[in-house]
């Protein structure tokens, strides 16, 4: 399985993407969910991801500040 991280600071957009797709039928498991780059970087501190999911506006650092130091 492919562990991902979703991250998305819409509340219905990051729910309607993790839980409106078969994501196992595909290998990939939805280990955790984030909705800004800092919460996303600390959970990426204690959790090993093979692959991460971001937008890339968001509040507090942005997905591109999150992919730059993760």
């Amino acid at each position: 399985m492919i562990r991902t991280l979703f991250v998305e600071d819409e509340y219905f957009v990051r729910q309607g993407f993790v839980y409106s797709l078969p994501w196992e039928k595909f290998g990939i498991q939805i280990i955790g969910e984030a909705d800004n780059g800092e919460s996303a970087l600390e959970f990426l501190r204690d959790h090993e991801v093979d692959l991460l999911i971001t937008d890339l506006t968001m509040p507090v650092k942005s997905g591109l500040e999150l992919l730059h130091e993760a």
